[in-house]
């Protein structure tokens, strides 16, 4: 076989250091200047309400801790023999692989619990990052400390480092394989959930619909029932996209994990570097290398930056003449005493401003409230809850 024989060294050997460095040099300038983007429109009063999201201070934390493995990753490549340095290059690698794998977890188990179970998501934000930092120090100073992490014969780099294979199988499955293994199955898992409540809630819409479609009364009561769904269903598009990040995290994380743990429980089998070995090296590498710059390029099409850039784009004065119209129309409900109804133009109806004092004090008797103009003030009670709980629900993703 030919992958079987000896590696007979070539002109990529002596190039590796470069090619690693074109692939995980362009991913930390991507994420820096993403992270600056995201500053800046966190910063400006105009885009930083589509920035209150737990999902976008979640992936901030993610960019870090790519940023950080970008920047380890580059130092590791240039070490050629064992040095001092060695260990604790790995150390901040692997903190830095389960601190970014953790958060973008945790990102997807924060969809599932605010629009499956109805769970505050900022609540939960301080327990996402807490308990992701502490599992990814334990599980990267415990073998620093203890003396598993230095130079690797086998490699020729900066590895897990131990007397024989079964003890580093060991270190590299307990402190880092597992965990990131587990991890990225949990965001296809839950991504899957997801999907499935969100599939299992439009089949319920779509009944309530049709079977209510003969009243107008049931059709109200209908829509009222049905509009937490509804809300779900307005980040249909947000939550679809946020499904390419479990995608991402297998492709990467199941990979390199494979090859990492091939390469360990093969080395002592075949103490001699083969042509498979070296190119399931070389992919290891390249993967590895190419992760800054995938999950740059995700964070670039969020879908809440986006929508803060479009923001942003739009010309200062169309915000100024919004704010002056703002202060203009609440001006005149003070001193006239009237509110706008939304439901007139929902129904098809002129807009027109109801006055406050008829609402108040309409004492009209138990049949006359059968009547439309009740029906409507109740639709525009019921029109106020749904923009509180849409702008409360954008906030919790």
């Amino acid at each position: 076989m030919t992958l079987s024989r000896p590696h007979t060294p070539t002109v990529l050997d002596e190039h590796i250091g470069d090619l690693t460095d074109g692939l995980v040099l362009p991913g930390v300038c991507l994420i820096i200047v993403v992270l600056c983007a995201f500053a800046y429109t966190a910063w400006h009063p105009v885009s930083r309400p589509y920035l209150n999201r737990v999902s976008f201070r979640l992936l901030c934390f993610g960019l870090v801790g790519n940023l950080l493995f970008g920047i380890a990753w580059f130092i590791d490549m240039k070490f050629s023999g064992p040095s001092a340095g060695c260990g604790f290059v790995i150390c901040a690698i692997d903190f830095s692989i389960l601190f970014s794998g953790g958060i973008f977890f945790c990102m997807a188990l924060n969809l599932e619990l605010v629009l499956v179970h109805q769970i505050q998501g900022k609540t939960m934000e301080k327990y996402y990052i807490l308990g992701t930092f502490i599992l990814s120090a334990l599980c990267s100073v415990v073998p620093y400390a203890s003396g598993k992490f230095g130079w690797d014969e086998f490699n020729q780099g900066c590895w897990f480092s131990a007397p024989d294979e079964r003890t580093m199988i060991k270190w590299l499955v307990g402190t880092l394989s597992f965990w990131v293994l587990l991890m990225s199955t949990g965001e296809v898992l839950v991504f899957l959930i997801i999907v499935g409540y969100l599939i299992s809630h439009e089949i319920t819409i779509r009944r309530l619909r049709s079977t209510s479609a003969d009243s107008d009364t049931d059709n109200y009561y209908a829509e009222d029932y049905t509009s937490p769904k509804s809300r779900i269903a307005m980040y249909r598009n947000t939550i679809l996209r946020i499904g390419l990040y479990p995608l991402v995290s297998c492709l990467i994380n199941f990979s390199t994990c494979i090859i990492d743990l091939y390469q360990v429980a093969y080395q002592d089998k075949t103490p001699i570097l083969t042509e498979l070995d070296w190119r399931l090296n070389i992919a290891d590498l390249v993967i590895y290398s190419f992760r800054p710059l995938m999950y740059g390029v995700l964070a670039v099409t969020d879908p809440a930056f986006l929508r803060a850039l479009l923001e942003l784009r739009r010309p200062v004065e169309m915000h100024s003449m919004e704010q002056s119209m703002a202060v203009h129309f609440a001006t005149i409900t003070d001193v006239a005493g009237t509110q706008w109804n939304p439901t007139e133009h929902h129904l098809g109806g002129s807009a027109q401003p109801v006055a406050l004092e008829a609402m108040e004090t309409d004492q009209s008797s138990p049949a006359d409230s059968l009547k439309e103009p009740a029906r409507r003030r109740s639709m525009g009670g019921l029109y106020t809850r749904r923009g509180s709980a849409v702008v409360d629900l954008a906030s919790q993703i």
